[in-house]
Order: C-alpha cells, then sequence, then structure tokens
C-alpha cells in the first residue's frame, strides 16, 4: 500500500519478480478502506469452483 500523489491511499499486487499484476484501480480515502478492498480480494481469490 502507498499514498498517491494526492495523498490518497492505494495498493498494488506484486509477484515475486516485481511484476504488479493488479492494483486499486481508485483511490481510498483512508488506509482501513485500502485494506478492506485488499481482504475482499484475497477472500475472493480463496473461492473453490468446483
Amino acid at each position: 500500500m502507498y499514498k498517491d500523489a494526492k495523498g490518497k491511499w492505494r495498493w498494488r499486487i506484486k509477484f515475486n519478480n516485481g511484476k504488479i499484476v493488479g492494483d486499486s484501480g481508485e483511490e481510498c480515502k483512508n488506509k482501513q478502506d485500502a485494506i478492506d478492498m485488499i481482504k475482499k480480494i484475497v477472500a475472493i481469490t480463496q473461492y473453490d469452483e468446483e
């Protein structure tokens, strides 16, 4: 997570090789909003479709 030039929170998901494979796509007003967004992404990726 990081603050952008406007002071808003954003996040990126990177592979071990440093390539960015996902980002917030929009700014978050506060750090907790960014954390909550990341938690939702993690929950979705843990869904096991049969």
